[in-house]
């Protein structure tokens, strides 16, 4: 087995890949408790909203944050697992690498443990995204309701009610799947030996499709605005 050499993979496309997805695991625990004490601040505040639009503009701000980190986390995820679908090593054979690459480590069985308890390294990956979606979809359900809500008629509508409402509407939070990422032997570690492993295998897959079912629509409703 080819012995891993920091310098060979680090700059390496998948690894660019994985750094987007281990940043948005690692942010968006952050962002969605920073909004919950925003929901909180604005929940006090009883002026109608038509009083205050730059607090309304605030909040829809703060959803389409979260929103676009988990567009940026998910994508490039999505590649990852893509690269790996369409790579010619067996599951078996990264799972054999993997312990072959980790036979020196203390952590190497509760990586190993970790990835066949969900099904193997394509599950694993799979695990991520499945998480992903559904909260890209919850959060613009949010950004709807807050465009939504004020009208014309229904100009005495407080921030305090707008705040209540989007509390009520945005997703759990998902304390199991974020601690796990913040384990030292987190599912981020484990990722990370995954994808190394399979550039000493194999490298990325050349070819690389867009558009797959379960990608995002283009373009991105959070990136830059047309002038």
């Amino acid at each position: 087995m080819k012995t891993i050499q920091y310098q060979d993979f680090s700059d390496h496309p998948l690894m660019l890949k994985y750094r987007l997805f281990r940043r948005g695991f690692l942010a968006l625990p952050h962002l969605e408790a920073n909004l919950i004490l925003e929901l909180e601040k604005l929940s006090e505040v009883h002026v109608p909203v038509s009083k205050v639009p730059v607090e309304r503009e605030f909040l829809v701000n703060s959803l389409r944050t979260i929103r676009q980190e988990i567009r940026k986390t998910y994508q490039p995820l999505a590649s990852l697992k893509r690269s790996i679908k369409r790579s010619k090593v067996c599951e078996e054979d990264i799972e054999k690498a993997i312990a072959e690459q980790l036979e020196d480590s203390p952590h190497a069985r509760d990586i190993l443990v970790r990835i066949k308890s969900v099904g193997g390294v394509n599950d694993f990956l799979e695990g991520f995204l499945l998480f992903l979606r559904p909260r890209y979809d919850e959060y613009s359900k949010c950004i709807d309701l807050v465009n939504k809500y004020y009208d014309a008629e229904n100009e005495d509508t407080t921030l305090a009610k707008l705040a209540l409402k989007v509390e009520s509407c945005i997703p759990s939070s998902p304390d199991v799947m974020y601690r796990l990422c913040w384990n030292p032997l987190s599912c981020i570690v484990a990722a990370a030996v995954v994808i190394i492993t399979i550039i000493v295998l194999e490298g990325e897959a050349e070819g690389e499709e867009e558009g797959e079912i379960g990608d995002f629509p283009e373009p991105d409703p959070d990136g830059p605005r047309p002038a």
